[in-house]
């Protein structure tokens, strides 16, 4: 019988070039092979599409469908999807055009045992709360994800799945964050970042998706 799971593996990379160089990139493809890797999210992928192939087919994983997003800024962000699953669907990129080519989203549908089955992979601005104009763009990309997902919830139907995942650069609760006392007022744990997540987990829309 074929199992009813999807496993799913993300990993902020810190340069895929480097990952592969200290054996990261082997570790994942070993994941993939003993079954708890059907999708594989990278975020800080810090390469060019070209530079990421290399890599893949250097690690084995030259046979993996890829959805890449590179930053326009040499090594800087960039994130990636992996899989050997029947893609159906991809989408790179998320909200106003200022985000276009910074290599911050990419999704991809695929054919899965539980069915349609969308995952992004995602890396929020690290931000600043010292720096007004670097902590106004991380929230603004906040912004931009909340639209996206209230959107893409609605018309997720409940045959379908929806999965976000990667490295958000917010902690949600004082559980998700070492020493959150001392975190309060800094980029991370501000109040204005977090009430995205109340928004997401705590929408009608969101709890009708996670019941199903």
């Amino acid at each position: 019988m074929a199992k009813k799971t999807v496993s799913v593996v993300t990993a902020n990379v810190n340069g895929i070039r480097a990952a592969h160089k200290r054996g990261g990139v082997q570790w994942l493809l070993q994941q993939h092979e003993r079954g708890l890797a059907d999708i594989i999210c990278l975020q800080e992928v810090r390469a060019s599409d070209d530079q990421l192939q290399e890599v893949l087919v250097e690690a084995g994983m030259s046979d993996f469908a890829v959805v890449h997003s590179a930053s326009t800024k040499k090594g800087h962000a960039g994130v990636a999807l992996l899989t050997k699953l029947p893609v159906v669907s991809t989408k790179i990129g998320l909200g106003p055009k200022q985000f276009a080519d910074q290599g911050r989203w990419v999704e991809a549908t695929v054919e899965s045992s539980i069915g349609l089955l969308t995952v992004a992979s995602v890396y929020v601005h690290t931000g600043d709360h010292e720096i007004p104009e670097r902590q106004r763009e991380k929230e603004e990309y906040l912004a931009a994800m909340t639209s996206h997902l209230k959107k893409t919830i609605k018309k997720t139907s409940p045959e379908s799945h929806y999965l976000v995942v990667g490295d958000l650069n917010v902690g949600h609760t004082e559980n998700d964050i070492k020493n959150w006392k001392g975190n309060i007022g800094k980029s991370g744990f501000l109040e204005s970042e977090r009430v995205h997540f109340d928004e997401w987990f705590e929408s009608d829309e969101s709890k009708q998706l996670q019941s199903n």
